[in-house]
């Protein structure tokens, strides 16, 4: 089922969660996260979060995967308040964030939401935590700042705290 996502085959690998369904397997939640996955990524975003939220039926529980996946969902789709009030649920049921939620909530508050303070807050946060930006996030900060704008100090100050090299 992945290989069939990882090749952007999502409407089979689609068919083939309903056929497990239909022959009454038992997915666990690495398949549901792949589905939930393909289901975010053709815009079925609001068949994601139905899915994500009636695990509980099943005796799954979502994991920080699963979690990462809907709040990508979201950012991608510009839900950065809901994006938000994931992450705020992740935490408050003990999942812990990883550098991938956090990189997906500062990429998501840069481009989507063009919120630099947001996208600083969850910065800070991700290193106090112990976690880096990924190079991705860090390139598309520097071309923010060499765009200029809006967030160009906000972004100027933050990089300030990296030494250069």
């Amino acid at each position: 089922m992945a290989g069939l996502c990882n090749n952007d085959r999502f409407a089979e690998a689609l068919e083939l969660y309903k056929l497990l369904e239909k022959n009454s397997l038992k997915p666990n939640i690495v398949v549901y996260s792949i589905i939930i996955d393909a289901l975010c990524k053709t815009g079925k975003l609001f068949e994601a979060r139905e899915l994500f939220y009636n695990l509980s039926t099943k005796d799954l529980q979502p994991n920080t995967r699963t979690y990462n996946i809907m709040i990508n969902g979201y950012c991608k789709e510009g839900m950065l308040g809901e994006a938000e009030k994931l992450f705020h649920e992740m935490e408050e049921k003990s999942f812990a964030p990883d550098d991938f939620t956090f990189n997906i909530l500062v990429q998501g508050f840069l481009f989507q939401g063009n919120d630099a303070d947001k996208a600083m807050h969850f910065l800070s946060t991700m290193i106090e935590r112990g976690f880096s930006p990924f190079a991705e996030t860090m390139s598309e900060m520097l071309n923010l700042h060499s765009a200029g704008g809006p967030n160009c100090e906000r972004i100027k100050t933050f990089l300030n705290l990296f030494p250069e090299g």
